[in-house]
């Protein structure tokens, strides 16, 4: 699977130590602790449902000290990406801390929608926490990979998605309106952060 410097060179942003090894392991040991409960996906202008076909993640409740340590890291990143993207920025949404367990995935979709708080959303952000690996090893997990889609044109109209391998600390961005998707872990608990700047 391709990293981070092949999705630069097709127009994303990416910071490769956007949290450093310790934050990684203090924020991953925060998340498997805290207190869970399954995502929402938005059905309609206003209305949030859990739907597992569609989405199948934990939200993890974190104490308000640990957020804001974390959305201040996320802003700091704000100039870069302003000009990486050539858009005007304002701030960014609260961050979600998020725990795929086995069997754990969300299908292709965008962050920009229609709800009040999609269509705001300009550049999604994620942050992963610790990294994939083929074999069972502690603190990694298997699958989970983030999957790109309209990266190229197709003369087909296909769609291949390209899977990231990300490393702990990874900070990567792109446009909200960017088809992508989570295929399901397969193994190990896979820990993310997700943002989006409006």
């Amino acid at each position: 699977m391709p990293k981070a410097d092949f999705f630069q060179r097709l127009g994303l942003f990416a910071d490769e130590h956007c949290l450093d090894a310790a934050l990684c392991r203090e924020l991953r040991s925060a998340i498997h602790a805290g207190r869970r409960q399954a995502a929402t996906v938005a059905i309609q202008e206003q209305e949030f449902v859990v739907d597992r076909d569609h989405r199948r993640v934990h939200w993890v409740s974190l104490d308000d000290a640990m957020v804001s340590l974390v959305h201040d890291r996320v802003l700091e990143t704000r100039p870069a990406i302003e000009a990486h993207y050539g858009v005007a920025l304002t701030g960014c949404q609260r961050p979600q801390f998020l725990a795929y367990s086995t069997g754990d995935y969300y299908t292709a979709h965008r962050d920009h929608g229609a709800s009040s708080l999609s269509k705001v959303r300009q550049v999604s952000a994620v942050i992963f926490l610790n990294e994939e690996s083929e074999a069972v090893a502690p603190g990694r997990y298997g699958g989970g990979a983030l999957t790109f889609y309209e990266l190229f044109d197709s003369p087909t109209g296909a769609l291949p998605g390209i899977p990231l391998e990300a490393n702990e600390g990874l900070l990567i961005t792109f446009p909200s309106r960017m088809l992508h998707a989570v295929t399901p872990v397969t193994h190990g608990e896979r820990y993310t952060i997700a943002s989006w700047y409006f």
